[in-house]
């Protein structure tokens, strides 16, 4: 074997030269790769953000979508209408309801195309224009795939004249018989586009046959020629464009139909690059310098080494021995006299090391033996505001006289490492493990502010640890442990406890007593927390009080709370959050999203007849409604609609026949069973509700209609019990009353004022409990020109008669009560109206009235009203003013009151909507001898949330309260909650 013998300045040289440059070029290799690593990733992760941001826009686009196209495939009437359109081949009409409609909810510039069974499209209307012919917009081929395939929706975008649209295409069809295919498309706009590429950073492109139909305003000719070469590979495409250098990928806008367009992404790539080029010309510079110096240098340090070597080898043997105190002569003041004096202190190092390795040895953290070092810690104790946890495993007795010892310790020792990893990654410090129960501090030896939140999220690791290992256990056959953790804040002493030879830093004092009382009465996968815990981390927790308890060592009973739920860390939004919760804003702004489910109806059992022709279609539906009521004030009677106090179950049930014959004449009958206008828990009645034929023109602008309908005054009464109205009660001034019943009158001024002091009374004879919206005969012609419509109505009675009434022809013979109102459309979010009723509340042969009143007198009532709606969005304010005035047997002045209706609805999320109402009632003065105002004035406050589970079913739940100036009316507070079902 032969033996290269080298000096040592050779070996010396070699050494530094072969070490600078092994780590250069695995320096160069490294940051190489990385940089290609994080470019990669930055750009993957943005052509992820942009399809999620275009996903987003484009649901909202789809929202859109279908509330637009709900008025013509979304009911068995609109269906039908179609249907018929497509049998006459006449779309006119269906044409100006399609560009109203538009118009109406803003979408002028959307399409709608309507085919065939076969798919041909027969109606092609973009815009506000006039039907176009043929197919435009190519939507045959969506069509069809609706028709003949296996979806039922089916969604896809299209370009005309430049303009590109995200388009929806929907199955129709009539008792499970196809008619045709709709295709609706809202355009997609440059500042969409401009707006997600923004937001995410990068430039953007939709194209479609080829070429980019939408860009972002960063993307030059240039830019967008590369774009489009994107589209022929399926890997990112790198290129530099004047100087910038751009990770170009295209994806599919609809994955499976990659003909339908593509979006694509250009993420500039100069930002990430460029701390990474900076890097590597640092690292080439610096080791050029670096091989160069370790050429001069080894050859200078290598020649005076060699004689301090063997001095420092002894001193380094007599270290080793164990003598710290070894020190080297300092000969000179080069490198190797900086050696030597290096060697020295650490030889000090060493030894001050040895001297503290007997304090650590005494304490059982790093951060207390930091805290040692530094001094800041005083060894006989000093209080400290901190937060204790003990966690206990539940059980664990039991559990270990079933295992051998090595199993009970592995067992031990796999659990209080979960415990411990808990504290130390939330900064707290593990005082003691004591059996099978660990004691921990936060807020000590180091002080920490949310020393108190940092236990809570210790305390949440500690059960999802223990949860996983049960998960585990559970696999292996093996039973689960419980985990049961106790917390106290206060004040404690902290310090070193123990003797001269062997000290513990710990907490001592009643906090640390709390804590473990605290654990004994957790349960396993409880945390129990003391008050002052809970007031420290505020809202960061959900906590439950479990009452007070007698703890062992405390004297007074001490309230104790059950942890629900801790808050996780707040982090910062990342450019996908803040772009999601800006496009969420947008979407609610812009419509609330619609529910696609419903549960059965008996439209799905198939129940209903449509003849031959389609002229003659019977619909039977229903509706179930169940309320209950709750009268937070039982003593005193009626509360509102409802008679009684406690607790009410009213349900309520109504059948509806919807009949068609023709195109003009439509009919409604309804059957309703509930426990009467006014519920009490003494009866269920069933009745005949309403039943009215109604008969229109061509264009439905003139309808005359006859029979039993609901009230035509004001503007709540077509919403009455409908899912319209957002609250189970009508509003105060619609609470409808008799000022004098049938059975009796006042004898004057004075007796009819004091009938407000004497409830009882007042109540049975002067006024009965209120009722909801009446129900009468009569006959209303209602006439539309341009944005306003008008109405006339003659009924058999006025709002505010007695129930018995509302289905009786007695009052006719007497005089009708006529009904006239109008409303017009300022815009398509407000509307205004206004309303007149007069007509005979009661008959004239009431006991104590006149014998003979004069010859054609009626006992009357009149009212008018002005109301006014705002809709935008997901926000509907509605107002209503109301005066009411009456005429009074034996009393010279009329009664007079007004009411005032203020109320705001907000759909808050998908399904969900919140509401508040305020109304009044301002009762007027009866002249006389003593003259008063003949009621007290009343307030009614209301608030009311529901969630649309389905289309067609829905829970809401309100609230009202009623308050009047006397103190002899009933204070009194009214829970409601609706279910409701259409079926």
């Amino acid at each position: 074997m032969i033996h290269i013998r080298e000096s040592f300045s050779a070996k010396l040289l070699s050494a530094l030269l072969g070490t600078v440059g092994l780590l250069l070029i695995v320096t160069f290799v490294v940051v190489r790769s990385v940089t290609d690593r994080q470019v990669d990733a930055v750009a993957a992760r943005t052509v992820r953000t942009a399809g999620q941001l275009f996903a987003l826009r484009n649901d909202v686009r789809q929202q859109a979508i279908s509330v637009l196209g709900r008025p013509f495939i979304a009911s068995t009437r609109a269906i039908q209408r179609v249907r018929g359109a497509l049998a006459d081949n006449d779309f006119q009409y269906l044409n100006g309801d399609l560009v109203y409609e538009m118009a109406l909810q803003e979408q002028r510039d959307a399409l709608f195309v309507l085919t065939n069974a076969d798919g041909l499209p027969v109606l092609s209307v973009v815009g506000e224009a006039d039907s176009m012919e043929g197919d435009p917009v190519d939507a045959r081929p969506l069509a069809e795939a609706v028709l003949f395939g296996d979806s039922i929706e089916l969604r896809g975008f299209r370009v005309l004249d430049g303009t590109m649209y995200g388009v929806q295409a929907s199955y129709l069809e009539y008792r499970r018989e196809p008619i045709g295919a709709a295709v609706i498309g809202l355009p997609i706009l440059a500042e969409e586009i401009n707006e997600i590429a923004e937001v995410g950073g990068f430039e953007g492109c939709l194209a479609y046959g080829g070429s980019c139909i939408l860009h972002s305003s960063g993307v030059d000719a240039e830019l967008e020629e590369a774009m489009i070469a994107s589209m022929a590979t399926d890997e990112p495409l790198r290129v530099i464009i004047e100087g910038m250098e751009y990770s170009i990928r295209s994806d599919p806008l609809v994955p499976t139909r990659p003909d339908e367009g593509h979006y694509i992404v250009a993420v500039p790539l100069d930002a990430v690059i460029a701390p990474f080029a900076s890097i590597l010309r640092a690292l080439f510079l610096g080791g050029a310098a670096a091989l160069a110096l370790s050429v001069l240098l080894g050859t200078a340090i290598s020649r005076s080494l060699t004689r301090p070597v063997r001095a420092l080898v002894d001193a380094s043997k007599r270290v080793a021995a164990g003598d710290y105190r070894t020190e080297v002569e300092v000969m000179s003041r080069d490198e190797m006299g900086t050696l030597a004096k290096a060697f020295n202190e650490m030889t000090r190092g060493l030894l001050v090391r040895e001297q503290y390795r007997s304090v650590l040895s005494k304490v059982v953290s790093q951060d207390i033996a930091e805290e040692l070092m530094k001094g800041d810690v005083e060894l006989g104790g000093e209080n400290r505001e901190v937060t204790v946890l003990f966690a206990d495993i539940r059980g664990f007795t039991a559990l270990s006289e079933r295992m051998g010892p090595q199993k009970v310790i592995h067992l031990l020792n796999e659990c209080m490492e979960h415990l411990a990893n808990a504290v130390d990654d939330e900064g707290g410090v593990v005082d003691k493990f004591i059996g099978d129960e660990v004691m921990a501090v936060f807020g000590a030896p180091v002080a920490q502010d949310d020393h108190a939140l940092r236990a809570l999220k210790a305390a949440a690791r500690m059960r999802e640890g223990v949860d996983e290992m049960n998960h585990v256990r559970e696999q292996r056959g093996e039973d689960p442990l419980g985990l049961g953790i106790g917390i106290a804040t206060g004040l404690a002493v902290a310090g070193n406890m123990g003797s001269s030879d062997r000290m513990n830093y710990t907490v001592l004092g009643t906090t640390v007593n709390l804590a473990a009382r605290l654990t004994s009465e957790a349960k396993a996968g409880q945390i129990v927390v003391s008050d002052a815990t809970r007031e420290a981390v505020g809202d960061a927790c959900i906590a439950s009080s479990l009452g007070d308890r007698d703890l062992k060592g405390f004297s007074r009973r001490v309230e104790v709370f059950s942890v629900e739920e801790v808050a996780p860390s707040v982090a910062s939004l990342g450019v996908l959050a803040a772009a999601t919760l800006g496009l969420v804003a947008t979407s609610l702004g812009l419509a609330a999203a619609p529910l696609s489910a419903q549960f059965p109806t008996l439209a799905d059992a198939g129940i209903g007849y449509l003849s031959e022709s389609g002229a003659v279609q019977l619909d039977l539906s229903g509706q179930l409604d169940l309320e209950s009521f709750y009268f937070s004030n039982e003593e005193k009677g009626p509360s509102g609609l409802a008679v009684g106090s406690g607790y009410l179950f009213a349900p309520r049930v109504r059948l509806f026949l919807d009949t068609f014959f023709g195109d003009h004449v439509y009919g409604l009958v309804e059957w309703r069973g509930d426990r009467g206008e006014a519920p009490t828990a003494d009866f269920w009645e069933a009745r005949l509700e309403q039943a009215y034929l109604r008969v229109s023109n061509g264009s439905g602008s003139l309808t005359v209609q006859g029979g039993i309908f609901a009230s035509p005054f004001g503007s709540y009464t077509n919403r009455h019990l409908s899912v319209m109205d957002p609250f189970i009660r009508p509003p105060l001034p619609y609470d409808h009353r008799t000022i004098i019943s049938r059975r009796w009158a006042p004898r004057d001024e004075r007796s009819f004022t004091r009938w407000k002091d004497d409830p009882d009374e007042w109540r049975a004879d002067g006024a009965p409990p209120v009722w909801a919206v009446p129900y009468q005969w009569g006959g209303m012609g209602t006439a539309s020109l341009g944005r306003f419509t008008f109405r006339v109505a003659a009924m058999n009675t006025p709002p505010s008669s007695e129930p018995l009434d509302w289905y009786e022809f007695d009052l006719i013979e007497e005089s009708v009560s006529w009904v006239a109102g109008t409303s017009v459309k300022i815009s398509p979010e407000l509307q205004l109206g206004a309303s007149y009723n007069n007509g005979p509340y009661v008959p004239n042969d009431i006991p104590n009235a006149p014998e003979a009143p004069a010859p054609g007198s009626t006992y009357d009532q009149e009212l008018w009203s002005v109301d006014a709606a705002f809709a935008r969005g997901p926000f509907v304010f509605r107002g209503e003013f109301i005066h009411d005035s009456w005429d009074v047997p034996n009393i010279d002045d009329r009664a007079v009151d007004l009411g005032y209706t203020v109320e705001a609805q907000m759909d808050v999320a998908v399904g969900w909507s919140v509401a508040a109402r305020f109304g009044r009632i301002d009762f007027g003065e009866i002249q006389g001898p003593d003259p008063q105002e003949w009621d007290y004035d009343v307030n009614r406050w209301e608030g009311a949330v529901g969630y649309r589970i389905t289309l067609n079913a829905g829970i809401m739940a309100t609230y009202s309260t009623t308050t009047n100036a006397g103190d002899v009316e009933p204070r009194n507070g009214l829970a409601g909650v609706r279910l409701w079902w259409g079926f």
